[in-house]
């Protein structure tokens, strides 16, 4: 998107920017994995796996989940 077509001139390289965002459906991609995070548990677990590597039952007991 070039910066003549956007609305409002607020002297930044927005145009620039958008031209350099990806198609539309990647967002939507995006998206729907984000949805599935959509849960507090879901959340913790996977806060938990990106900072360390950890077994399924340390990760249900640490979430009070059944093992």
């Amino acid at each position: 998107m070039e910066k003549s077509m956007l609305p409002h001139d607020h002297g930044q390289s927005a145009g620039e920017v958008l031209g350099l965002c990806p198609p539309a459906a990647d967002f939507q991609k995006l998206s729907q994995l984000l949805r599935q995070l959509d849960d507090g548990t879901r959340l913790k677990l996977f806060w938990i796996l990106c900072h360390c590597e950890e077994c399924v039952i340390n990760l249900c007991a640490s979430c009070a989940l059944p093992g």
